[in-house]
């Protein structure tokens, strides 16, 4: 890989892992194995106890042996419930199929199933792809008093699903109609009784019931990939095997041998719990797969569920939720990124193997955490993740490794005869080849310098000033030639010219090829030429320096820095023939300060000059980059305006200036104050030639004063005769 570097191969290798398993884990290749992994993770976690809410009448052979038939007659059903209305549970759950009558006993059955003072919740069966359905109790059903007891099977047989909604379309009326599940509405009839009841949300998919908030699963939710979500579906939280939840026969409770304080104040659900009758699954306890699968009834599924509900809404105890898709394909690209690293950052096997078996373990440890917590974060592609990033760049680094050793006993071939000190580095900067020429170059033996690094053999100061060398080589990829000092064996230090190369193997592995050659007379000379030269280059810069100072010296004034009379004809020359070649306009603004003379006779000369100079700050600073202003002498200014759009701008510029001088100044100490007459002349609207616009511009400052100064004129607008405006 010529064109690669060794970090450009290691991230496609980890980018290809961590692709691969995003890819494979949305065609559904790893469902199973993470789902495998989620039982596990059910199994091992421990959780309290169950708080009893719910006790099932279960029904077994030695019942339906008492019974005499199956299903039981309509007159044992009804003893059996005048049994438990009359122990005063909150409700009673029928997890039996009551479509048809079964006389003798129907009248009386019916007239419980009317005027019990407990509620009697029956079961219907919804009809799907597989089943055709099967219709509740016309008694139970003409109050609502019914919930289906459908349940989800994976495609392992398993159950880790509930179902709280099931929408159906009826095939008479054409209506949609929505139906709860068998245990959501026993679970809502026992909150009732604490004033609890399902409201919804802001989030129009959650629900609230006490303190749970129910979040339906999605397609992909947890190690899911693709299953059908419809209804409103929740994750199960299993909490045990079978006969996890309290049970009591059919045949103790009609024959008096259950306390009614066992049933007193729960939720009583009666089913089957013989293998005999077929209604039975199988969930993470079940163990399936093995030969000693237990499974669990369907009586017990909805007693669990019926748990679940109860003990979230109540306690507060979270329901197993999900990140979103995209979290967990970062959260499985973060572990495939830690498995590479921890193999990058290791210097041996045996460490990689610690560093590797530290992220598995704390990989298992939050996500079992995290179960207890209520999150199913994915375990197996994590893992697999870091596992194969990490056996990858074992691999690659084992290829490299082997490919580094061939090219070392090439270098020291070749070296050998070559007469100038040559060295070869690895990408850790440690010597894998030297020549005698290096070696006699440094004093120092092979077995001194093989597989050390500059930091071990030289000063730290020839070590540091090495390291730099080379880092420069590795960062420019180029060839790099240095020069540097580098004392030889006595004590005598002389100068050397070091050129690097970074070479590449076919594997990727990046070696530094240095040749060194002593050039100390060689800089010696260059070093009285570098002064020769550095003299002359003085001499020039003292000649160019006194040429910019006598050249600014005879443009500029000496006291206010501004141009000077002379440098003030040469911009404005240039700017007319501008203006003349662009058509532009531009303007001639003279300047002559009122009251100055008072103040320089009043406080004295050093008081006047130090008033020219701010005056002359403060008309620079009110224009433009491109405008001059130059003093002509005494207390008069001519400032000039290239390239203006109209002669506007020249009377706006002058009313700046006019505000700008009239503000207080404050000299030597003393508070004192000036104005500024102003004549304006425009180009090529009252005159064409330098010398015109400044006569023009002079003529109209003077028309200023006579307006009782402190003010500006166009020369525009001056009478007539302008000559009988006389200077002085």
């Amino acid at each position: 890989m010529p064109w690669q570097t060794r970090q450009v191969a290691d991230v496609l290798l980890v980018a290809a892992v961590a692709g691969g398993l995003l890819l494979a884990r949305s065609w559904g290749w790893l469902q199973q194995a993470e789902l495998v992994a989620y039982d596990w993770l059910i199994r091992a976690r421990s959780t309290p106890p169950l708080r009893d809410r719910v006790v099932i009448v279960g029904v077994d052979e030695p019942d339906i042996q008492f019974l005499r038939v199956w299903p039981a007659r309509d007159r044992d059903l009804a003893k059996l419930l005048e049994t438990l209305v009359a122990a005063r549970p909150v409700a009673i759950g029928l997890d039996i199929y009551r479509d048809l009558p079964l006389p003798p006993g129907q009248e009386h059955l019916e007239e419980i199933f009317q005027n019990s003072p407990v509620p009697i919740v029956g079961i219907r069966l919804m009809p799907d792809s597989e089943k055709k359905g099967i219709l509740p109790a016309a008694s139970l059903a003409r109050y609502q008093q019914i919930g289906f007891n459908n349940i989800i099977i994976d495609p392992d047989r398993l159950v880790r699903r509930h179902i709280l909604y099931w929408w159906h379309t009826d095939p008479k009326t054409r209506q949609r109609q929505m139906h709860q599940s068998f245990a959501f509405v026993l679970a809502q009839l026992y909150l009732q009784q604490r004033q609890v009841t399902l409201t919804k949300t802001e989030d129009p998919k959650q629900l609230q019931l006490g303190r749970l908030r129910l979040s339906p699963i999605d397609p992909n939710s947890g190690g899911y990939q693709g299953i059908d979500a419809g209804g409103y579906q929740i994750l199960a939280d299993w909490r045990g095997p079978s006969r996890t939840v309290p049970v009591v026969w059919w045949r103790d409770v009609v024959q008096g041998k259950v306390s009614p304080a066992q049933l007193s104040g729960r939720i009583v659900v009666i089913g089957a719990m013989t293998e005999s009758l077929k209604d039975y699954a199988y969930t993470p306890y079940s163990n399936q797969g093995r030969d000693s699968a237990q499974p669990i009834f369907g009586v017990e599924l909805q007693a669990q569920a019926i748990e679940q509900l109860l003990e979230s809404a109540i306690e507060g105890r979270p329901p197993i939720r999900t990140w979103p898709d995209w979290v967990e394909q970062v959260w499985i690209l973060l572990w495939t990124a830690a498995g590479a690293i921890a193999v990058k950052r290791s210097r041996s096997m045996g460490q990689a193997a610690f560093h590797l078996a530290l992220a598995l373990l704390g990989i298992g440890s939050f996500t079992s955490l995290s179960l207890g917590w209520g999150w199913w974060i994915p375990i197996v592609p994590v893992a697999m993740g870091t596992l194969a990033s990490a056996g990858g760049l074992w691999l690659l680094a084992f290829q490299r490794q082997q490919e580094q050793t061939r090219s070392t006993l090439f270098f020291q071939q070749v070296l050998a005869a070559i007469p100038e000190p040559l060295f070869v580095k690895d990408q850790n900067r440690r010597w894998i080849a030297v020549n005698p020429a290096f070696c006699n170059f440094t004093g120092l033996t092979t077995t001194d310098l093989l597989g050390k690094r500059a930091e071990d053999v030289f000063s730290a100061e020839l070590a540091a000033a090495l390291s730099a060398e080379d880092q420069r080589a590795i960062d420019q990829l180029g060839p790099a030639e240095t020069q540097f000092a580098w004392p030889d064996p006595f004590g005598r230090e002389r100068m050397v010219s070091t050129k690097r190369t970074l070479h590449r193997d076919r594997a990727g592995n990046q070696f530094l090829v240095g040749v060194m050659r002593d050039i100390t007379e060689q800089c010696r000379a260059e070093a009285e030429l570098r002064r020769t030269a550095a003299e002359l280059r003085d001499y020039t810069q003292q000649l160019e320096l006194a040429h910019d100072v006598l050249q600014y010296q005879a443009r500029h004034d000496g006291l206010t820095g501004l141009v000077n009379r002379k440098y003030f004809y040469e911009r404005l020359d240039v700017a007319l023939q501008q203006a003349r070649q662009d058509r532009f306009m531009s303007a001639v603004l003279y300047l002559d300060l009122d009251g100055f003379k008072a103040v320089n006779d009043t406080l004295g000369h050093r008081a006047g000059d130090l008033l020219l100079i701010e005056c002359a700050q403060r008309l620079t600073q009110n224009l433009r980059g491109s405008d001059t202003i130059a003093r002509f002498g005494g207390d008069e200014f001519v400032a000039l305006l290239p390239a203006i759009p109209q002669g506007d701008v020249a009377a706006r510029v002058a009313e700046k200036l006019l505000a700008a001088v009239s503000k207080p100044y404050r000299v030597e100490g003393c508070d004192c104050q000036i104005t500024v007459s102003i004549g304006v002349a425009l180009f090529p609207d009252d005159a064409e030639t330098a010398d015109q616009l400044i006569e023009y511009a002079d003529s109209a400052m003077f028309a200023a004063k006579g307006m009782g100064k402190n003010a500006f004129c166009l020369y525009g607008e001056l009478p007539a005769e302008p000559d009988r405006v006389l200077r002085g």
